[in-house]
């Protein structure tokens, strides 16, 4: 359920818990990192664009909505022959944490901006390609962000969203984390974490699980459904590549439908 009923006053507060919550609990990101997800990530996009990636990509524009803090899709997008790159982050240390690997980086074509997934900064019809990979799902209004990054999409451009599935053993505890996270005080969990290394990992994160203000899981079904109500074409969900999501019936058991990965093509209006 969507937190449209809330109060403008709560949502505030509850974006800015998320915009100062993300950057502390993933702080611990290294190249090595960035370069996982590269890896993991490219496969992702290979299946869907074949060989037709870079000749997708070349001289195009993109956009990243939810960049984070450790550069990894504006990374990943740097080796596809874009001519501009953008992206925001709801977090404006997540932006200078980015801004800053970009040089490191050397990567000269990335503009990152403080922005918020649920009303984008910039026109109708701008990007040819919109990813937006375990943000939305963060957000007050997961659909408004969907319905957004279709906004600034071009017709015939390219959507790929990153999505929590549903169900599974742990989408049951999800709640129960929520609950403890209320009386388990976070700078508690921050130094046992830091103390011990236990489920300190992007994929783990144990602050994650207690703290997240916000976090929707979705069946594939429903994402279908939008897209198709915004005119998609071309949809396909992608199967994680990651270990955790491919043990078969353990995986089931315990993710459900694990991670949602889907590509469409907007349909021309």
């Amino acid at each position: 359920m969507e937190d449209k009923y809330l109060n403008s006053s709560k949502k505030m507060q509850m974006e800015s818990k998320t915009a100062s919550l993300f950057p502390r609990i993933h702080s611990n990101n290294t190249m090595k990192d960035i370069e996982a997800y590269e890896l993991n990530t490219k496969r992702v996009f290979c299946s869907y664009f074949n060989d037709e990636i870079e000749h997708f990509f070349a001289k195009k524009t993109s956009l990243e909505v939810g960049c984070g803090g450790r550069c990894s899709g504006i990374n990943l997008l740097s080796k596809f022959g874009l001519d501009a790159i953008y992206a925001i982050d709801l977090s404006s240390a997540n932006v200078l944490s980015t801004q800053v690997l970009c040089n490191q980086l050397g990567i000269a074509n990335a503009v990152v901006e403080q922005g918020n997934a649920l009303a984008i900064q910039h026109e109708s019809g701008k990007f040819d390609f919109v990813m937006s990979d375990g943000v939305i799902h963060h957000t007050l209004d997961t659909k408004k962000a969907f319905l957004e990054i279709t906004r600034v999409l071009k017709p015939g451009g390219v959507i790929f969203l990153g999505i929590y599935g549903y169900g599974g053993f742990l989408g049951l505890v999800f709640p129960l984390g929520k609950y403890l996270g209320k009386f388990i005080p976070y700078r508690f969990m921050l130094w046992l974490v830091n103390k011990t290394g236990f489920l300190r990992s992007q994929e783990y994160s144990i602050l994650d699980w207690l703290y997240t203000p916000i976090q929707r899981n979705y069946r594939a079904s429903t994402i279908e459904s939008w897209l198709e109500q915004a005119r998609y074409t071309n949809i396909v969900r992608v199967k994680s590549n990651k270990w955790f999501f491919n043990m078969g019936i353990l995986s089931s058991l315990l993710f459900g439908k694990g991670y949602l990965y889907f590509f469409a093509k907007k349909g021309s209006i």
